[in-house]
C-alpha cells in the first residue's frame, strides 16, 4: 500500500498491475494532487478524488471504476472536480469562481427550471422546514403563485431586476399598498435565495430590487371613553350569560333535573373578557395571546413571557408586565 507521501504514475500499466492483497490499498497520483486509486481487499479498483474542505475536514469522492473508466478519463474527471469543489484556503474570489462553475455545470446537466416548476417540485417542500411553521411556508408559495402569474413559466435565469421593478410600479399604480407589495416581493426573494443556495442561479436576480419605502403609520390606542364602553359591553355580555344560566337552572329544578354550576359568583364566565383585558393591559398580539400557556405567566413577578416561536420576530422572547389587578384576577382563574 502506498504511504501518505508516496505518489505514483497512474496509467494503464499501473492499473493492470494492481492485485487484491486482503487489505485496502490507496495510491496517490504524482501528476494531479488529490487524484488517486483505491483497491478493495478483493482487488476491485476505483478512482477517487480527495480534498480538504473549508471547515478542515477531509472529503473524498469516487470518480469511477476500473476497467469501465480508463486512467486518462478518470484524471480529467478528477481535474474537473478540483475546479468546482471548495477547498480550504480558497480566497473569496476563487470561491466565487468555483460557485459559478458549479452553477453552470448544474444548469447543463439538469437544465434551469421555470419558476412554477421549481416552486412546486422543490421550494414548497423545502420552505416548510425552514420557515417558522409549515403553514407559513405554504402561504409564501401561494403568494408567489397568485402574485406573479406572468413570471411562472419563465426559467429562473430569465427573471431579471428590470421586469420585477416594472411589476412593483404596476402594483403601486393599481393602488396596492406598499406594505402588501413588499410582502409579495419578500416571498419571491426567499424562493430565489433558495435557488442561489442550491447553485441553480449564479447570482440573485433581486439583488438590485429594493424594498419600497413604507409610511411610518400611526399607532392607534383606545381612548378612555372607548375602553370604558368596551368594558361595559363585556360585563353586560357576561351578565346575560349568568342570567341565561339561572333561567336554565330554574327550568331544570322544576323538572327535578340536576342543575348546572352556578355562575353568579364566578370571576369570568365568558373567555372573551379575560382575553380582551389581557391584550389591553399587556399589548399582546392575537397570535401571542392565543398561544400562551400557564407556564408563560409569572404571577409573583407579574410577567408574561412570549416564547420565541410565537414572537413576531421569531428570534427572541418578549417579556410583558401585568398590572396588579390582572394578576389578582388570574390567581382566581381555573
Amino acid at each position: 500500500m502506498g504511504t501518505k507521501h508516496q505518489r505514483f504514475r497512474i496509467d494503464r500499466d499501473f492499473m493492470r498491475a494492481l492485485r487484491g492483497t486482503g487489505d485496502y490499498q490507496a495510491y496517490q497520483c504524482d501528476e494531479l494532487r488529490g487524484f488517486g486509486v483505491k483497491v478493495t481487499p478483493a482487488g476491485s479498483a476505483s478512482y477517487t478524488y480527495r480534498w480538504t474542505k473549508p471547515d478542515g475536514t477531509q472529503g473524498r469522492k469516487t470518480i469511477g471504476y476500473y476497467p469501465a473508466m480508463n486512467p486518462g478519463d478518470a484524471r480529467n474527471a478528477a481535474k474537473r472536480e478540483s475546479e468546482i469543489i471548495d477547498h480550504k484556503g480558497d480566497t473569496l474570489t476563487v470561491a466565487a469562481v468555483r460557485k459559478v462553475k458549479r452553477t453552470e455545470l448544474t444548469r447543463t446537466v439538469r437544465g434551469v427550471p421555470t419558476l412554477r416548476r421549481y416552486l412546486e417540485d422543490t421550494y414548497r417542500a423545502e420552505s416548510r422546514t425552514v420557515c417558522k411553521t409549515a403553514d407559513h411556508g405554504d402561504a409564501n408559495a401561494q403568494i408567489i403563485l397568485q402574485s406573479f402569474p406572468d413570471f411562472l413559466d419563465l426559467p429562473l435565469d430569465q427573471l431579471t431586476a428590470a421586469p420585477l421593478k416594472e411589476w412593483c410600479s404596476a402594483q403601486i399604480s393599481a393602488g396596492l399598498a406598499r406594505s402588501t407589495t413588499n410582502k409579495k416581493l419578500t416571498a419571491l426573494r426567499g424562493l430565489l435565495t433558495f435557488a442561489v443556495d442550491a447553485e441553480i442561479l449564479a447570482a440573485h436576480p433581486m439583488r438590485t430590487v429594493k424594498m419600497l419605502q413604507e409610511p411610518s403609520g400611526k399607532v392607534r390606542y383606545l381612548t378612555r371613553d372607548e375602553a370604558d364602553r368596551l368594558y361595559k359591553a363585556m360585563v353586560a355580555r357576561e351578565n346575560d350569560i349568568r342570567a341565561a344560566r339561572e333561567r336554565t337552572n330554574e327550568h331544570r329544578r322544576r323538572r327535578r333535573l340536576p342543575v348546572l354550576p352556578d355562575l353568579a359568583q364566578a370571576e369570568f364566565v365568558d373567555p372573551l373578557r379575560p382575553a380582551v383585558l389581557a391584550s389591553i393591559m399587556t399589548g399582546l398580539r392575537k397570535g401571542e395571546l392565543f398561544n400562551l400557556r400557564w407556564t408563560d405567566i409569572d404571577l409573583v413577578h407579574r410577567i408574561v413571557t412570549v416564547r420565541d416561536e410565537h414572537a413576531k420576530s421569531g428570534k427572541h422572547g418578549i417579556f410583558r408586565s401585568m398590572p396588579r389587578s390582572m394578576t389578582c384576577s388570574l390567581r382566581g382563574s381555573p
